[in-house]
């Protein structure tokens, strides 16, 4: 492309306006870049460099001769140096204007075409809605930061499709301020013509033969006089009402286009859509310096968005942009110390709370705020570091803008106090309050008036100036801000980065922030934002704007750190707790867009997985040994409150349906072999086993999934992110597959259904430590987990077996090798979990049949008879129904030598007068236990999977190795001092042979054996719902609607109605605030009554410590009544207290205070 170019040198130019004359120009044409060809002409012969003054592109059919011509007509002297150049004796102004109008016609002063970037928009848009010219209303996103000349682009698009009438609307003013320059100055738009809604509200100058650009605003300066003196919400509602005021005049026109500044993101976009509703228009654009809110809303195709950001900025060749250097800074030491004294943690380091002011507006914390000055300023040589002022390397900063909280006393303040302290130095200037500069140009004048005076200045607001100004002095920008906006942060820092018109060019710019974890996890999510519309992945984009914008930090003891992508990362998830929250991240509404939720094809519904709402979901173990409910489940998200109605919508469907499949995906991750570090990666997978792994753990099929995702259900920059924390954290694991690892990566990721509830590590070191210790130094030992859902038990035991080896198989490699080979074995019940062990424990290049898979293990294990027995036999089965017992009963007859499992023990310790309710294979075990004997270690099954009323477990240990006479049952953990030994399973009690509870005990049995139906069971009914769940004998026959009934069927476990969650007291039979009930079909099983009071009664008897040391005797599980035969029934017709019972069965002192050692006082009534 041609261009002309004019240069001049010192003397001819500088030297002569400086003494009144008018200056010599040399006005030429190249086909070259112009700093090339006129370096060409800067030979020997030239006593001073040549400068470059104005640049243009020249029309093919324009050469520099007609301009010379032109001149000559005009009468502009000219002055020769030698034949070939001849300077112009003319102001650069009068030049320009010459050269536009001999080129244009118009004697317009600017004549610039469009920047290849600029050119690029302008393309976008244009075929953009050229594409859509059928459309109504068709949007378009132009995000582009500061310097790009957003106002420049749009009105050449406006020239390009030929528009009349187009509408700017802004509740920003200054943003536009470019606007009316191009439209008065450029050659391009002489024919246009600028209206301001506000001055001419009949539209009175619009002219039809024109383009007619009309600019509505909220005039914000009228608006900027209280203390916290902006309210973005406000001056959109401002603006909505002054459109609409004006809506009659705007309704009667077509407008081409409507252009809308970044206001829509408020509390009003509701108003303002309607607003637009209402106004004709073909196109409408959106313009934003920092788009990251609609960017990250997925509201508009790529098709519809141009983004020009920082980074695209600095890596354009001959950009001459200042580079941004950031330092997020600490305060010092003694600050922190001196604001611990007034701050709690929650509220350090809050800027607004550093500098409060009082009525009076003054600081309250004056020494805490001066000492803060005087690091910040470099008062002291101690800050060195951490002082922009002070810190190496740096220009040192000239013209700060500092940028404070919202409140125009402390900012009026912190003027006194530098204007007191520091005016050698600063001059400060107050852009805040009525009192505070408005308007860019009388900053201008201040600043320009302390250079000449050779001061520094500091420019202190709140808002005012933060964006749409152009302040070339400024070098620097300061953040003692508390803000957490992305957009508006990333608006106040560009704020540095003008360039100055005249030399020395600004090469690098400053900003400082003081809160150091702010700065990180900002710049994080902005760069987060920005890859979302490019092609590269978000560590690309990090990388790249750390390149562009090198950032370090000092820290509290004024120690320099590099901030790297690594160190980025780990501030930002370390510190973000919706990220940081393990599978709980994934699952939440927030990671929904709700728009396209809205309008989702409801035939997904039945593609995805059935959640039952208000049922416990996946985080800790609920243990129920009866099988109930599938035995083991897992909790997590708060159980539905008593009296609420579960939401059924197919929204809410399709919600709990997705929260599940998304809070499965790190499990998901962590089986495939792909590399997933974003949403993306998850949707491009194609292997077989990853569709196998999906649906195994997520419930439906990953082509599914992938619809939905495509359909933009799910929000992909926040799943990226919750992906990329997950990422970092599984790569950390996969470098040693530790089980302190796995048992990390297991409680924070992964969740459990009642089919799959892993052992958590420390469960399975316990059970392990029972082992002797010799086994770990037999090579030819063979381990195997019969119920194999996942590697803990495996895991455990390799790591004990690489140390016990070691002096056999000196190589690692060989040992770990000889171990997973030859050593380790386990029986799996999905290809998922087969697959998860595998990868887990390094077993890839081993056989198949070292880790088992079948969906029968039993059925599997009693058709191969051939199998292989093992030495040592170990797991944890599923507890549902009695599938437990029948793994223990197969379990005996793998193991040669030991056998060791965790189980529900409601076997073991029986209710009162309930017989085995395992059938053949209870029979079995039990007379497996007492041919080998074993050990029987009783525990709180919350001391592993905690959750509300967990049945209690047993870890049971049997060695076949132990010779016939030694052979006993030994129970530990009980309430016995020591172990308690016992000759058969049916003599074994949980309270051992404590002398004070066996008293008890009989003095309750004796009551009730001596009445006839003397404990509650016996008067216990269940309503015709009950149909199957329980003997025929507790249906109620002939209910009466008015009888007062006690609702019992909380022995199942009842919900705390101030947290929402299940009571973990086991003891605890019905909940605080329970009342009588008249019958109604709705009960379960309940206890009847004539009388309200004899209902009230019984209530509170079933509170009292007396029943609940008689439900301690007997409840072994959370969901069967038969707990109720030990509880004697009493005459309801009069209040019970447990003074009254303690002393009606005759027990002692000592007794009642073992009955309170034993019992938490859940109900508040003892005194």
């Amino acid at each position: 492309m041609k261009k002309l170019y004019i240069y001049s040198d010192h003397n001819r130019y500088e030297y002569r306006i400086a003494h009144g004359d008018i200056p010599f120009l040399k006005i030429g044409e190249t086909m070259q870049e112009v700093e090339d060809r006129v370096s060409q002409q800067d030979g020997t012969s030239q006593s001073e460099p040549l400068e470059i003054k104005y640049v243009t592109e020249l029309p093919d059919n324009v050469s520099d001769h007609d301009i010379h011509r032109y001149f000559d007509s005009q009468n502009i002297p000219v002055t020769r140096i030698d034949k070939k150049r001849e300077f112009y004796e003319v102001t650069l102004e009068n030049a320009v204007l010459l050269i536009n109008k001999y080129i244009y016609g118009s004697k317009r002063p600017d004549s610039y075409a469009m920047r290849d970037e600029q050119q690029i928009a302008h393309d976008k848009m244009v075929s953009y809605f050229t594409s859509h010219s059928e459309e109504s209303k068709s949007e378009f996103l132009l995000a582009a930061k500061m310097r790009f000349g957003k106002n420049f682009t749009l009105l050449n698009v406006v020239r390009t499709l030929e528009c009349k009438n187009v509408l700017v609307l802004t509740y920003k003013p200054w943003v536009f301020n470019s606007l009316e320059n191009d439209i008065k100055n450029h050659v391009y738009f002489e024919n246009y013509n600028y209206i301001e809604l506000f001055h001419d509200r009949n539209l009175s100058a619009l002219d039809r033969k024109k383009t007619n650009v009309i600019v509505a605003s909220a005039q914000l300066s009228l608006n900027e006089t209280k203390s916290y003196e902006y309210n973005e919400d406000k001056q959109m509602g401002n603006l909505i009402s002054a459109i609409r005021n004006n809506l009659e005049t705007l309704k009667q026109y077509h407008f081409d286009l409507v252009v809308v500044d970044e206001y829509h993101y408020g509390a009003s976009t509701a108003n303002f859509k309607s607003l637009l509703r209402e106004l004709d228009y073909q196109r409408l654009v959106y313009v934003s310096g920092t788009a990251m809110r609609d960017i990250k809303s997925h509201r508009f195709d790529d098709e519809q968005i141009f983004n020009w950001t920082y980074i695209d900025e600095q890596q354009k060749v001959g950009n001459d942009m200042p580079r941004m250097r950031l330092f997020a800074l600490s305060l010092d030491e003694s600050i922190i110390a001196e604001a611990k004294k007034y701050y709690t943690e929650d509220e350090y380091p809050k800027m607004e709370k550093l500098f409060e002011v009082n009525e009076y507006g003054e600081f309250v914390h004056k020494n805490l705020v001066n000492m803060t000055l005087a690091q910040i300023l470099g008062k002291s040589s101690q800050h060195r570091k951490a002082s922009p002022f002070l810190i190496d390397n740096i220009e040192t900063p000239q013209h700060l803008f500092c940028l404070m909280p919202p409140n125009v006393k402390a900012i009026s303040a912190l003027a006194k106090l530098i204007e007191r302290d520091y005016s050698d130095r600063f001059c400060v200037i107050k852009a805040s309050g009525s009192d505070g500069i408005k308007k860019e140009s009388q900053l201008l004048k201040l600043i320009n008036k302390a250079k000449a005076d050779g001061k520094s200045t500091i420019t202190l607001s709140c808002i005012r100036f933060r964006e749409g100004v152009t302040i070339p002095d400024w070098d620097s920008v300061l953040m003692l801000d508390d803000g957490k906006s992305v957009v508006s942060y990333f608006q106040a820092i560009f704020r540095c980065q003008s360039q100055r018109k005249e030399k020395p060019l600004k090469r690098e710019c400053y900003v400082f922030d003081y809160n150091p974890q702010r700065m990180l996890m900002l710049t994080y999510m902005m760069t987060e934002i920005q890859s979302l519309t490019s092609n590269e992945s978000h560590v690309d984009t990090v990388s790249h704007f750390l390149d562009c914008a090198p950032m370090v930090g000092y820290d509290a003891q004024n120690k320099l750190y590099p901030v790297d992508l690594n160190h980025l990362l780990f501030v930002f998830f370390s510190g973000n707790k919706a990220v940081n929250n393990g599978f709980r991240s994934f699952d939440k509404d927030r990671n929904f867009n709700d728009d396209v939720l809205a309008v989702i094809d409801k035939a997904y519904i039945g593609l995805l997985p059935t959640i039952k709402s208000g049922k416990a979901k996946p985080t800790t173990e609920i243990v129920s040994s009866s099988g109930l409910e599938g035995g083991k489940t897992r909790e997590g998200r708060k159980v539905q409150k008593t009296g609420e109605k579960p939401e059924t919508t197919e929204l809410q469907q399709l919600k709990d349906s997705l929260r599940y499949i998304s809070s499965r995906l790190p499990e998901y991750m962590f089986n495939t072999i792909e590399d997933e570090f974003a949403l993306q990666d998850i949707l491009d997978t194609k292997t077989d086993a990853s569709y196998t792994f999906f649906r195994d753990l997520c419930l439906t099929d990953l082509d599914v999934f992938k619809e939905l995702i495509n359909d933009g259900i799910l929000d992909k920059r926040l799943m990226n992110r919750l992906i990329s924390n997950y990422k970092m954290e599984e790569d950390h694991f996969w470098q040693e597959r530790t089980p302190e690892g796995y048992d990390y990566m297991s409680k924070k990721y992964f969740i459990d259904d009642e089919d799959n509830v892993k052992t958590p590590i420390e469960l399975a070191r316990l059970m392990l430590d029972k082992l002797p210790d010799e086994i770990w130094h037999n090579k030819d030992y063979t381990f195997c987990d019969m119920a194999c859902k996942d590697p803990s038990f495996l895991l455990v035991i390799k790591f004990r077996l690489m140390e016990g080896l070691r002096d056999i198989i000196p190589d690692e490699s060989e040992r770990e090798r000889h171990i997973l080979q030859n050593m380790l074995y386990g029986l799996c019940r999905t290809q998922t979990q087969q697959n998860f062990v595998r990868r887990t424990l390094r077993m890839e290049n081993c056989g198949e049949h070292i880790i088992y898979c079948n969906n029968d293990i039993l059925e599997y294990l009693k058709n191969h008879t051939d199998m292989p027995k093992f030495d040592t036999v170990v797991m944890n089965p599923p507890y549902k129904d009695t599938l437990h017992l029948k793994f223990l009963e197969q379990g005996f007859k793998e193991a040669k030598r030991k056998l060791l499992t965790i189980q529900p023990c409601n076997w073991i310790i029986k209710q009162m007068n309930t017989g085995y309710r395992g059938g053949n294979s209870e029979k079995s075990v039990i007379e497996n236990f007492e041919e080998y004997g074993a050990t029987i270690d009783l525990v709180k099954g919350a001391q592993f999977f905690s959750a509300g009323f967990l049945a209690e477990l047993s870890i049971n240990y049997v060695d076949k190795e132990i010779p016939k006479d030694k052979r006993k049952i030994t129970v530990i953990g009980d309430l016995s001092e020591s172990p308690t030994t016992y000759n058969k399973v049916g003599d074994i009690t949980k309270y051992g042979d404590d002398p004070l509870i066996l008293s008890m005990k009989k003095k309750i049995v004796d009551y009730i054996e001596a009445h006839q139906n003397g404990d509650i069971f016996s008067h216990l009914r269940a309503t015709p719902r009950m149909k199957g769940h329980c003997v025929v004998s507790l249906l109620e026959c002939n209910p009466q609607r008015n009888w007062q009934c006690v609702n019992i069927s909380a022995i199942r476990g009842h919900v705390n109605q101030e947290t929402g969650e299940k009571e973990a007291d086991f003891y605890t039979l019905v909940p605080k605030d329970l009342k009588p009930k008249q019958y109604s079909e709705e009960l379960a099983y309940y206890v009847h009554f004539d009388k309200k009071v004899e209902a009230k009664n019984m209530i509170n008897y079933l509170k009292t410590d007396f029943v609940r040391f008689a439900l301690f005797l007997t409840k072994n599980d959370a969901n069967t009544v038969n707990c109720l035969r030990l509880i004697p029934w009493m005459n309801f017709s009069e209040e019970l207290d447990d003074k009254m019972l303690f002393g009606k069965f005759g027990f002692i002192e000592k007794e009642i205070e073992r009955i309170h050692q034993l019992i938490p006082d859940y109900y508040g009534i003892r005194k």
